[in-house]
């Protein structure tokens, strides 16, 4: 198949980001590979646009996790399935659809008189008459009654029923026929309702004709029903291979699941890993911190070089020897975590962002140099964003200057 995609659209909620199985809410983390793959296209000079359900502020994090834009450039996104599109950083509105929510709520609550609406207030938050299930909806929250709510045309409503199941409102929805709206059932009792002809394709139309891409040059990759119509658009759509079957019926293929990287798999087709100095440095960096935190001490230990150094300058401790290093690591006390939050590699040398958490405490960053001989870590220093004194216990495998 002869195809290099020019535009790349990207869900992010169950594409870029792994949905819990027992909430359906997400974890604000993207996998190296993932990241790396999206770069991959960036570089080849492919449009990436996030296309998301999520509001304004829901998104930014995204770009910031993934590194992008960069060199001053700027990114468009469509939010609130095609309500409203922006450029960023900073963020700028570039469009917004509204329509007339009042009769359509109305007519919903008498059937679910005890669900809870939500308006967008674009770029601040929400208005809702009451309050969403923790972490559902994010931003600004101001109480409102259902009249105050609808009583002017509106971006985007959301009505969501924390008793009712995703059968039932899909049922609710084929039942009323909800005309004058375009609507997407969400991954349980959840209700997204739209502007009549408005979505993520119609959004993506408008950016594309305004980038100059031709829609037979668009690559688009969902999991959800609100992905549908972009999937159905695009010239090549691709459903992640969690995705409900209707989903993966409107694409042209489906991918791994999101767990497996299936963004990563997709666009390695069209822009495929180039081995050099540079990028075996930063697989070698990825796999440091991949296999650390798997606590697999053989695959680790292979990565390094014999006489390998690792120094802590704020403490002023130096590990020498992969044996004492790998000991180091397997006695460090607590319920560590670490993940690459991002690599950057130069011929023999990488620098690692690295994310750290220990237990339910929060995660803080470090940043870790590192030299990369012939495919083993010869030397690891390590900076964290405060001086600290270097806890008990660990003074046989150190040593101090």
């Amino acid at each position: 198949m002869t195809f290099t995609p020019k535009l790349v659209a990207l869900d992010i909620d169950g594409t870029l980001l792994v949905n819990s199985p027992d909430t359906g809410q997400v974890e604000e983390l993207i996998t190296e590979p993932v990241v790396a793959a999206v770069n991959r296209a960036y570089d080849a000079g492919a449009h990436i646009v996030l296309a998301t359900g999520r509001s304004t502020f829901g998104i930014t994090r995204i770009w910031e996790l993934l590194g992008l834009p960069r060199n001053g450039e700027r990114t468009i996104s469509v939010a609130s399935n095609g309500s409203v599109t922006f450029r960023y950083p900073p963020v700028e509105v570039r469009s917004t659809e509204t329509f007339d929510a009042r009769k359509i709520v109305l007519m919903l609550l008498e059937e679910v008189p005890n669900a809870a609406v939500a308006v967008e207030e674009v770029g601040v938050g929400y208005r809702l008459n009451r309050p969403f299930p923790d972490g559902e909806i994010s931003g600004e929250m101001v109480l409102q009654s259902v009249e105050e709510l609808v009583a002017a045309p509106v971006t985007r409503v959301i009505i969501r029923d924390p008793h009712s199941s995703e059968e039932e409102f899909l049922a609710l929805a084929e039942k009323l026929g909800l005309q004058g709206t375009n609507y997407f059932i969400g991954w349980t009792a959840w209700l997204d309702i739209a502007p009549e002809g408005i979505s993520k394709a119609s959004a993506l139309a408008d950016i594309a004709a305004e980038l100059g891409v031709d829609r037979a040059d668009v690559l688009a990759i969902g999991d959800g029903r609100n992905d549908s119509e972009m999937l159905q658009w695009a010239g090549r759509g691709v459903a992640m291979g969690q995705s409900p079957l209707e989903v993966q019926e409107a694409a042209d293929d489906v991918t791994e699941t999101v767990a497996n990287d299936g963004v990563a798999f997709e666009l390695s087709r069209w822009f495929p890993v180039v081995e050099t100095p540079d990028r075996a440095t930063g697989d070698v960096v990825r796999r440091f911190v991949a296999t650390l935190e798997a606590r697999d001490w053989t695959a680790w230990a292979a990565l390094l070089h014999e006489d390998v150094v690792y120094e802590l300058p704020q403490t002023r401790e130096r590990v020498r020897g992969r044996d004492t290093f790998l000991r180091f690591n397997q006695e460090f006390p607590g319920d560590w975590h670490l993940r690459a939050k991002r690599v950057v590699a130069d011929g023999e040398h990488g620098v690692l962002w690295l994310g750290a958490r220990v237990g339910d405490s929060g995660e803080g960053d470090a940043v870790a140099f590192l030299t990369v001989v012939d495919g083993l870590v010869t030397e690891v220093v390590e900076f964290w964003p405060e001086g600290y004194e270097p806890p008990p216990g660990r003074e046989h495998l150190t040593e101090r200057w």
